[in-house]
């Protein structure tokens, strides 16, 4: 409960744009679960002592984030039912987004597993695990766009536009530049965090799909603010299912792991080019509303 109460101050931060906010009270959620599980350490560590500390870390953030956010917005607070309907629609297709990058993922992974070997999948891994940094700051981009978008589209809908527009030449010049970087040091990397080299065609591999992942990204928060998200799902879906089709198919032909990353990334493709005509559209209606 108190990590659930945690999030959600996180969210409020998030939603008035207050990100320096927000990283102080990441950081005094950290400090709080380490200084609680210091004296657990010395005799220790048992994992109910963890769960305590989290426990005590995520209500040092609470109270950290509930004095950062405006007093006379919390006088306000009644409760109540209005829009629950509307709000728990919008979390419940979000979430169902969310899930299904993970999920296709997971897929291909035990395809390669049945179709391979086990240890196949550990390499696959190794050359996703080479990439990870790019994917946190992608993620991390999706939150701060979609806040930002929103009061973007309350101003003015063109400042918005050219937010997106602006957001995805930078992911994808972002996400190029970093992924080149990285594959250039695949081997050394590699062997640093899996003690073996990874192939550097791997590593480019899984830069294209992060690339592809970057294109969408800003579309897919422009539609999703506009309470869109039931389309973005079964446009996702589309392209989890694309995907995982690709890699069984190719994995049974040939028997290699190399070309995972780059099949999924063609189930990306589809996806960045459908919703980016949800986005045109989505436009439009707001224009014409």
């Amino acid at each position: 409960m108190l990590r659930l109460a945690a999030e959600t101050v996180r969210r409020l931060l998030m939603a008035r744009l207050q990100f320096w906010h927000l990283v102080g009270n990441d950081i005094v959620h950290i400090t709080g679960t380490m200084l609680a599980l210091a004296p657990a350490a010395v005799a220790g560590v048992s994992l109910p002592a963890l769960f305590l500390s989290m426990a005590a870390g995520a209500a040092a953030a609470v109270f950290v984030g509930v004095v950062q956010l405006p007093a006379a917005e919390l006088r306000l607070l009644r409760a109540g039912t209005a829009g629950l309907r509307a709000v728990m629609s919008f979390a419940a297709w979000r979430s169902l987004q969310a899930a299904l990058r993970p999920a296709a993922l997971l897929g291909s992974r035990a395809l390669v597993a049945l179709l391979v070997s086990t240890a196949a999948v550990g390499v696959l891994e190794a050359g996703r695990l080479v990439v990870a940094p790019l994917q946190v700051v992608i993620n991390g981009a999706g939150s701060f766009l979609l806040s930002n978008f929103v009061a973007k589209m309350r101003q003015d809908a063109v400042a918005g536009q050219r937010l997106v527009h602006r957001a995805t030449w930078l992911l994808i010049i972002g996400t190029g530049v970093g992924g080149v970087a990285l594959t250039l040091l695949a081997n050394p990397l590699g062997t640093l965090l899996t003690g073996q080299a990874v192939d550097p065609l791997l590593v480019l591999g899984w830069v294209a799909y992060l690339m592809v992942w970057a294109a969408g990204l800003p579309h897919v928060t422009e539609v999703v603010a506009r309470r869109m998200s039931r389309h973005i799902f079964f446009v996702r879906l589309a392209d989890s299912a694309l995907g995982i089709v690709l890699v069984a198919v190719v994995t049974v032909l040939s028997g290699s792991v190399i070309a995972v990353p780059w099949l999924m990334a063609c189930g990306g493709i589809y996806s960045a080019w459908h919703v980016r005509r949800l986005a045109i559209r989505s436009r439009r209606e707001a224009r014409t509303a």
